[in-house]
C-alpha cells in the first residue's frame, strides 16, 4: 500500500509460506524487544524510587548533623572566641615581625640600585603597597567583634584575587 513498488515486486518473488514465517519471526523479535523494554523501564522505576528514597534519607542525616554541629558550637562560644583571639595575635605578631625585618632591610640596603631591575621593582613596590592597604583595611573592619545574637552567614563570597603583572626577564638572561 505505502510501500515502494520496487521493493514491492522484490518482496512478491519470495514464496508466501517464507513469508509468513519471516513475518512471524519478525513479530517476535518485534515482542521479545517490547518485553525487554517494558522489564528495563519497570527497573529503572524502582532504582529512581530507591534513589529518592537514599537522598531523602541523606537530606535528613545532613540536617541532624548540621543541628548537632550548630549545638556543639553554640555549646562552647568561649573556647572559639579565645582561639580566634590567639590566632589573631599571633597574625599581628608575624605582621609586625615581617614588617620590621623589611623596614631593616631597606635602611641597610638603601644605597642600592639597580637599572636593569627598575620595572620589576617598580611593580613589586606597588603589589606591596596594594597588599599593605588591603591588611590595613582588613584591620580597621576587624576591629569590634561580632556578637553572638547576629545573624552570621556562613557561605560569604571570596572577593577575586588581584591578578600579579608578569616581571620582566633580566637583560643578562637569554629569551628563547
Amino acid at each position: 500500500f505505502w510501500v515502494h513498488p520496487y521493493v514491492s515486486a522484490q518482496v512478491l518473488q519470495i514464496p508466501l509460506p517464507a513469508r509468513r514465517w519471516a513475518a512471524v519471526g519478525l513479530f517476535t523479535l518485534f515482542l521479545a524487544d517490547a518485553a525487554f523494554t517494558i522489564r528495563d523501564l519497570a527497573l529503572m522505576s524502582r532504582l529512581l524510587g530507591r534513589l529518592t528514597q537514599a537522598g531523602d534519607e541523606l537530606r535528613v542525616q545532613l540536617s541532624l548533623g548540621r543541628a548537632q554541629l550548630f549545638s556543639l558550637l553554640d555549646a562552647a562560644p568561649g573556647t572559639l572566641d579565645d582561639a580566634a583571639e590567639r590566632l589573631r595575635g599571633r597574625y599581628e605578631e608575624l605582621l609586625d615581625k615581617a614588617e620590621r625585618r623589611t623596614r631593616r632591610f631597606l635602611t641597610r640596603y638603601s644605597h642600592m640600585s639597580s637599572r636593569s631591575w627598575a620595572d620589576t621593582l617598580t611593580v613589586v613596590r606597588s603589589a606591596g603597597s596594594r597588599l599593605r592597604n588591603r591588611i590595613q583595611d582588613t584591620r580597621r573592619t576587624r576591629t569590634e567583634p561580632v556578637s553572638r545574637t547576629e545573624p552570621v552567614s556562613r557561605t560569604e563570597p571570596v572577593p577575586p584575587a588581584e591578578p600579579v603583572p608578569q616581571a620582566q626577564n633580566h637583560p643578562s638572561q637569554s629569551q628563547e
